[in-house]
């Protein structure tokens, strides 16, 4: 994904793993833990596929973000 039009985020990690934490209200309910090379091969699929929708937020919305349908995410 992109930060102000520079590639950033899962794009440009060197983690192996990805972890995405799920929280209401400043308290944390639960989360993914992703492994890297997976998250980005399907990323890529649904982007191919027509089904990842991408939309633009952060602070002033200057970071594009990758939206998976939760139902595309464990399968």
């Amino acid at each position: 994904m992109r930060y102000k039009g520079q590639p950033s985020g899962i794009s440009t990690t060197k983690a192996s793993v990805w972890i995405h934490l799920l929280s209401v209200k400043g308290v944390i309910k639960g989360g993914f833990i992703l492994k890297v090379d997976e998250l980005k091969a399907l990323i890529k699929k649904l982007h191919n596929e027509g089904k990842l929708k991408m939309v633009m937020g952060g602070d002033d919305n200057m970071s594009q973000l990758a939206l998976i349908p939760q139902s595309e995410l464990f399968l």
